[in-house]
């Protein structure tokens, strides 16, 4: 093998190399950003939380869910926040959620994009092996989803929810994040066990696809190692 074929060899292995970690970080962002919304968006979720962390005490049902939907709307553009409902406060606030909203849905739909066309480049880049590489994003994007709940893990054990919480608002909003329950009709709707609920479901969603992920592209990975 002559000086430029071993160097065609080593581009075409970062190559791929570079397209598999594109690939599962693109895909870690697009299965975060598809449980968010789907917490989010959805409703009918919000009548069952309201119910189990007591929000019915608070508010009626009916007005629960209407200023709920309207919340959704205002994400969505479709209609203006409720200002007899919402201080002035609470309407800056969720004011920056839309336009942080926005951002994680470019971010989502790169995301996207990135997927497929790592998945044809790779392909056409290397089709003998293609499958392979298939099983590696597979295998690769599982692994690194564990690896960043590893790393939240000991944060969480170290600093607790409430702390990494605090720190999240500071570095996304300016500083209209704190609300009073007593005061805040959006905090009322919306307490902290009500986002710890949310968090924690959506950390079990990504940790079991990650486990999921992650032993069967190992399982395949062997028995392709077994044929060959």
């Amino acid at each position: 093998m002559s000086k430029k074929q071993r160097k065609n060899i080593i581009t075409h292995n970062k190559l791929i190399t570079f397209l598999i970690i594109i690939f599962v970080v693109s895909f870690f962002l697009v299965s975060l950003f598809s449980s968010v919304f789907s917490y989010i968006y959805n409703s009918k979720l919000y009548d069952k939380k309201y119910q189990k962390f007591g929000v019915y005490n608070i508010f009626d049902r009916n007005i629960a869910l209407n200023k709920t939907n309207n919340i959704i709307n205002f994400f969505d553009s479709k209609e203006e926040l409720d200002s007899n409902f919402f201080n002035k406060s609470e309407i800056s606030h969720l004011n920056d959620v839309k336009n942080v909203l926005k951002k994680i849905k470019i971010i989502y739909y790169i995301s996207l994009v990135n997927l497929w066309l790592v998945i044809v480049l790779i392909v056409y880049l290397d089709k003998p092996n293609y499958l392979e590489h298939l099983i590696n994003l597979i295998y690769y994007s599982g692994i690194f989803i564990l690896i960043i709940f590893v790393v939240l893990g000991i944060l969480y054990l170290i600093f607790g929810f409430y702390y990494v919480f605090e720190k999240f608002h500071q570095i996304v909003f300016i500083d209209n994040y704190a609300f009073d329950p007593m005061d805040s009709n959006m905090k009322s709707l919306f307490p902290d066990s009500f986002f710890l609920f949310t968090l924690k479901s959506i950390f079990i969603e990504l940790l079991t696809l990650g486990v999921i992920f992650s032993i069967i592209g190992g399982i395949i990975k062997k028995i392709l190692r077994k044929k060959n």
